[in-house]
């Protein structure tokens, strides 16, 4: 049947690729006038986030559509990724959506707030027993810190500094957590 360019479905190559191949972004099939070889374009997609998940290590991208394992990856300068454990218990797998595409947009804005403002996280968590909430540990404090993913992260970490500010001019500091999840009351243990 492909025995011309005109009956060559480009869509439905470029779409079996697509679902093979879930790393990809954009593929581009391109068909020469002259010739018989056709162009092929791949673009990969960067991923934003690693999930860390009961069933090992995954890149995610920015829809939280899980990628590829990272330990399938050989070569890869991804250091600088936000590093989230999901304690949920969901399986994770290429190619599947393991977070919400609101969260995964959350998260990575959360990491460039705090980034921004100097605060090195030890751990972001997602709990197993709470929707749409992250739990953050900074780098040198006693305690996590409860974000709700609802919320916008630019608000949410500057409420998290007045009071930081506040509390440490009292000489008062949290032993458990900083709850930062209501936008007009901050709660903490």
């Amino acid at each position: 049947m492909n025995r011309t360019k005109l009956t060559v479905s480009t869509a439905n190559i470029s779409n079996d690729i697509s679902r093979q191949f879930t790393e990809l972004d954009s593929v581009k099939i391109e068909l020469p006038l002259l010739g018989k070889r056709p162009t092929v374009i791949l673009t990969a997609v960067k991923p934003t986030l690693q999930l860390v998940s009961a069933n090992g290590s995954f890149y995610v991208n920015a829809n939280g559509k899980v990628m590829a394992r990272s330990t399938d990856l050989t070569q890869n300068d991804l250091e600088e990724l936000p590093v989230v454990r999901d304690d949920s218990g969901i399986t994770a797998e290429p190619g599947k959506n393991i977070i919400p595409a609101n969260q995964a947009m959350f998260l990575q804005s959360l990491y460039a707030q705090l980034k921004a403002q100097n605060l090195k996280t030890q751990s972001v968590t997602l709990p197993s027993k709470s929707a749409n909430q992250v739990d953050v540990v900074i780098v040198g404090q006693p305690y996590y810190i409860k974000f709700s993913t609802d919320s916008d992260p630019r608000q949410a970490v500057g409420t998290y500094l007045a009071v930081k500010a506040k509390l440490d001019r009292e000489g008062t500091t949290p032993r458990e957590y900083m709850d930062v999840r209501v936008d007009v009351k901050v709660f903490y243990k």
